[in-house]
């Protein structure tokens, strides 16, 4: 069931393609973790936020940058806005 809502939220809603940048927030859980999935196979870079002690697992699951969600840590959050800002100037929006 949670990877049906991630698949038609992102495939079906958002047409995600090759190239979309997609911020995940929780990206360790039960939906998100799905949703990593579904944007990686789909070829979209994926930031994605969690706790600290579960970047190793966000890594594992494909996140491309990871942000830490309960401390807000400024490099963790810096880096996030640097690969956005960087996805942004190579996209015509």
């Amino acid at each position: 069931m949670v990877g049906s809502a991630a698949l038609t939220t992102l495939t079906v809603k958002s047409k995600i393609k090759e190239g979309d940048l997609i911020f995940v927030a929780g990206c360790t859980g039960g939906v998100s973790h799905h949703a990593v999935q579904v944007a990686k196979d789909a070829s979209a870079t994926v930031l994605g936020s969690c706790h600290k002690d579960d970047f190793a697992i966000a890594k594992l699951i494909r996140v491309d940058e990871v942000c830490d969600d309960v401390t807000h840590d400024r490099n963790s959050i810096y880096t996030c806005q640097i690969v956005v800002k960087s996805h942004l100037k190579k996209r015509d929006y």
